[in-house]
């Protein structure tokens, strides 16, 4: 009887972790609130460094917030380690699509185009997010992402 309980109760720990926030798996949809909260903040620690920075921040908010309104993405993960991204930019017509492969190292995600149009990326050029429960969120310093910068994404 105890060989059955101890199998039987691991596997009922391990359970939750299969869940909507267990990994990186699924369909990722782009948060424009928390973008926008992080240009806030952003603009914020620039106002207090240089406190003549409010009249541009006041006019340029606006655009940047308006902007972010118009903004909608989804990035879809699969099991075989490749990604589908389909977007629509502030502006543009037409929706942005792409495809590539995708790795996980610890914590980081990396997402690397191998064709279309993903995350205003060349082809090759890979792109890094934290994985934070349901969270992934750009980390800076990737290079050629101008296009992409703050990009946050939730789990659907």
């Amino acid at each position: 009887m105890k060989s059955l309980l101890l199998p039987s109760l691991s596997l009922f720990l391990l359970l939750p972790a299969c869940g909507k926030s267990g990994g990186p798996t699924g369909t990722w949809t782009l948060d424009t609130q928390a973008m926008k909260k992080q240009v806030e903040e952003s603009m914020a620690r620039a106002q207090e460094k240089n406190p003549k920075m409010k009249a541009m921040k006041d006019a340029f908010m606006k655009q940047i917030l308006a902007g972010l309104d118009k903004l909608s993405a989804e990035l879809v993960l699969k099991g075989d380690g490749t990604f589908t991204f389909t977007g629509m930019q502030a502006g543009k017509e037409g929706k942005e699509k792409g495809e590539g492969t995708w790795k996980q190292e610890k914590d980081i995600i990396v997402l690397t185009p191998t064709s279309g149009k993903a995350f205003n990326l060349k082809s090759g050029q890979p792109l890094k997010f934290k994985l934070s429960g349901g969270t992934l969120t750009m980390l800076a310093g990737n290079k050629g992402s101008s296009g992409a910068g703050g990009l946050v994404f939730r789990k659907n």
